[in-house]
């Protein structure tokens, strides 16, 4: 799970050498379901794709590829079914079950029954949203910034948000003392352009056991 609150910055090179200490690449497959409520304004096209970009991108330095499936009224009846699907809760004024009252949680991850089986992970985008519209740009709020680059702040902390996720399926559900799977973002650290989002060797040697244990599971298929 995923709070407001963190800390980043590491050099590229340090996210290289943890992808060759594990051994990788993986490639885990990613469904994407948006529940945006009948009448709710809802992320644009654009932010969605950047938000994939930036989780593809963090998990790309630590040699995880992410495969997306976009399912259409085309798509074939049987295809790979996702390692993990992720829902994109859109409603304005979410209620998240278990939470505090007036605490923003920004993601959840249910992990599998089996590691095999597909995890389930909950961004609340109204959360995400409310928690960076402290940050100020240039001396400005981002409420009032230009509506494209405020789209781009919020996409950024979007696949922030999704990437700390995405390491709950591979890696549990503890947390590390800094990096991605810290426990907390601040809104800062949620959108400022660099930041550290490195393994700790801990992390990264259970990052190795599950991707081979991954790479032992059977392919399964989905029949619509």
């Amino acid at each position: 799970m995923l709070a407001p609150a963190l800390a980043f910055t590491v050099a590229s090179a340090v996210a290289a050498a943890a992808s060759l200490q594990t051994g990788i690449p993986t490639r885990l497959t990613v469904q994407l379901i948006r529940r945006c409520p009948p009448g709710a304004i809802c992320s644009p096209p654009d932010v969605v794709r950047a938000m994939k970009r930036e989780a593809e991108r963090i998990w790309t330095a630590l040699g995880v590829q992410l495969d997306w499936i976009e399912l259409s009224s085309s798509t074939p009846a049987s295809h790979p079914t996702a390692d993990l699907v992720v829902m994109l809760e859109e409603h304005p004024n979410p209620v998240v079950e278990g939470s505090d009252p007036g605490s923003l949680v920004l993601g959840r991850m249910h992990k599998p029954t089996t590691p095999c089986d597909a995890g389930v992970a909950h961004l609340w985008v109204a959360h995400v949203r409310h928690q960076i519209e402290s940050v100020y740009v240039n001396g400005l709020p981002l409420i009032s910034v230009p509506t494209r680059f405020g789209q781009d702040l919020l996409a950024r902390a979007l696949g922030r948000t999704l990437a700390h996720e995405v390491g709950h399926y591979l890696l549990g559900g503890t947390h590390a003392r800094y990096g991605l799977m810290r426990p907390q973002f601040s809104a800062q650290q949620l959108v400022e352009t660099l930041g550290e989002y490195d393994l700790d060797a801990a992390s990264r040697r259970t990052l190795m056991a599950r991707t081979q244990r991954l790479r032992q599971c059977v392919p399964a298929t989905i029949i619509e």
